[in-house]
């Protein structure tokens, strides 16, 4: 049977999908192919670092091509068709894929395999991603702080809050601890010079996601690295602000992965429950994550290493 999955959303949300992706092909049996609508990234870069076949939003499937098409995860129903996706009927319940803040973004996508009898037993958890291969720089730390820029060109945006003010004197700090261990900075828009640590910002996907393949451990706010490392297997500490946990770290799929937040403030549940309720916000408490404290939890997954 071949179908055609129809995913949205930025690249993280992306990547996301790919655990689903992986239980209709090995658990089913199905040749699957990709349809992005409305993300940034599509087309030819979903096909190489997907491992699948995938399409950009203007693209039309020929008629007998598929079987149908199955919806994975949206943030709105407005984003697909009641009726099917030009032509091709849908094989799942759309009402069970809109995107809220009582499951994970993975755990919405499996709703798609469980419906279409996939048991809970074999729903496949681990994310599935491509890296470039023959990159062939190596750090052992990778540090992605992707909401730099929009704190620095705009400190207004709603998007400021996902970032983490104490970035570059963390960094500062993992370097002065760890002398010996070599370090990078990723992402399209995280350039903040940051001495003894290398700027690797701007380099293409599939060289980040090998850098991020190859490092003893991530460090990284709520973006697309947070879900490509446990992709990898990659330790990854992610430095939470306002985002929701509930909604974008699934235990299963982010099992390497440490949140480290403020999960002591009373205002969290409105931001874990309400879409951009933080748009609102006027202390921005959450990002007042003590510097000590995220050191903290990277010392004790260092004091269970061989490396130093």
């Amino acid at each position: 049977m071949k179908v055609l999955a129809v995913i949205a959303g930025g690249l993280g949300n992306q990547i996301q999908m790919t655990a689903a992706v992986r239980t209709l092909r090995e658990r089913l049996g199905w040749d699957v192919e990709i349809l992005s609508g409305g993300a940034p990234v599509a087309g030819d870069a979903m096909r190489e670092y997907f491992r699948c076949p995938a399409h950009r939003p203007s693209w039309r499937p020929m008629a007998g091509e598929f079987d149908g098409a199955v919806a994975l995860a949206f943030g709105n129903m407005h984003q697909v068709q009641d009726k099917g996706w030009n032509g091709l009927p849908w094989l799942n319940d759309l009402t069970r894929q809109t995107v809220g803040y009582a499951l994970s973004e993975v755990d919405v996508s499996m709703n798609a395999c469980r419906e279409l009898g996939v048991k809970e037993r074999d729903l496949i958890w681990h994310g599935d991603l491509n890296c470039d291969e023959t990159f062939s720089e190596c750090f052992d730390v990778v540090l992605a702080n992707n909401y730099y820029k929009a704190a620095v060109d705009n400190p207004n945006t709603h998007w400021t809050i996902k970032g983490y003010p104490g970035f570059k004197s963390l960094a500062t700090l993992i370097r002065e601890k760890y002398p010996r261990l070599s370090m990078c900075c990723i992402g399209a828009d995280g350039r903040e010079a940051i001495e003894g640590v290398t700027d690797r910002t701007g380099i293409a996907l599939g060289e980040s996601l090998a850098l991020i393949k190859q490092a003893k451990f991530l460090v990284t706010t709520d973006s697309m690295a947070f879900h490509a490392g446990p992709c990898f297997d990659t330790k990854t500490f992610g430095l939470w602000t306002a985002t929701s946990q509930v909604k974008n770290a699934c235990p299963k799929f982010h099992a390497s992965a440490v949140l480290v937040g403020r999960d002591d403030l009373e205002c969290r549940q409105d931001c874990q429950e309400k879409s951009h309720r933080w748009t609102a916000c006027k202390n921005w408490q959450c990002q007042e994550i003590g510097i000590g404290h995220v050191l903290k939890h990277i010392t004790e997954y260092m004091e269970g290493q061989a490396w130093e």
